[in-house]
């Protein structure tokens, strides 16, 4: 609209000084023309400024920053755009929690898994030892042996379950993601 104006203004101008009208009857109109094109170049700064704004936060969501202020409070089409990328922001950040948990859940399992083979393994081990016991157990080789197995065995649960312990806390899966 305000370029419309300018448009407008500066062709009356040049009719009346094509009419040969005197410049104080058309000083009026180009003093009008300046200042609707110092209000027009001032719009155009701060629609530039926004759009900065605008950009500068998405370049900030692109690097993980999701907090970041964007300075536009426009009803304009600017405006609207602002609110998009604050939108967009919140559901990366939704998304991103949402895959922190999913990977968390999922090492859980890993870890869970490898609890439950080496619990297998050790299980056998004393299912065999239990199977040995009532045909050799007067050997006085297998008893060592017994007592020697039953004392690495529990000494092996015990830290499975300290390591199980210390890794369930510290079980975090990082993925780097271009959004």
């Amino acid at each position: 609209l305000l370029c419309v104006i300018i448009v407008a203004l500066t062709i009356l101008e040049f009719v009346t000084s094509a009419f040969g009208i005197g410049l104080r009857f058309r000083l009026p109109l180009l003093v009008t023309i300046a200042v609707v094109a110092l209000i027009l170049m001032r719009r155009i700064q701060v629609m530039l400024t926004q759009i900065r704004a605008v950009s500068a936060a998405i370049e900030d969501t692109a690097h993980g920053n999701l907090h970041s202020d964007i300075p536009v409070e426009s009803n304009g089409e600017i405006g609207m755009l602002a609110n998009s990328v604050r939108n967009m922001r919140l559901r990366v950040g939704e998304m991103g929690n949402q895959m922190y948990e999913s990977v968390r859940i999922e090492s859980l399992n890993i870890l869970g898994s490898i609890l439950v083979h080496d619990m297998k393994n050790l299980s056998f081990r004393l299912r065999t030892l239990n199977g040995n016991i009532p045909t050799r157990y007067a050997d006085p080789e297998f008893r060592e042996s017994l007592v020697r197995t039953l004392s690495d065995t529990t000494s092996q649960m015990d830290r499975m379950v300290k390591r199980f312990r210390e890794q369930k806390e510290m079980v975090i899966v990082k993925l780097r993601t271009d959004l």
